[in-house]
């Protein structure tokens, strides 16, 4: 019987292993200290320029020195009528 429940509680974890998937909240960040903090799905570990805490982001490919929804870093838009440039919102 012993055995027969190990079986049981084994297949049950891998079961749960299995289906077990990182989703993140987009609207808000998720802290990281590195790359596989993040769960994959192209989200990698962002560390700031101006410093702080280090977050999740998805990598699609934007350049965070000119792209001014995620100027200088994931998710930093700038504000109406100002542009990105050199990472920062001028």
């Amino acid at each position: 019987m012993r055995a027969y429940m190990r079986f049981y509680i084994l297949g049950l974890l891998v079961l749960f292993a299995a289906s077990c998937k990182v989703e993140f909240d987009e609207t808000m960040p998720f802290y990281c200290e590195e790359d596989s903090d993040c769960g994959g799905d192209g989200f990698e570990c962002i560390y700031p320029k101006q410093g702080g805490l280090s977050y999740c982001c998805k990598d699609e490919g934007f350049n965070f020195q000119t792209n001014s929804e995620n100027c200088g870093f994931c998710g930093n838009a700038c504000p109406k009528g100002k542009q990105c440039s050199s990472g920062v919102c001028r």
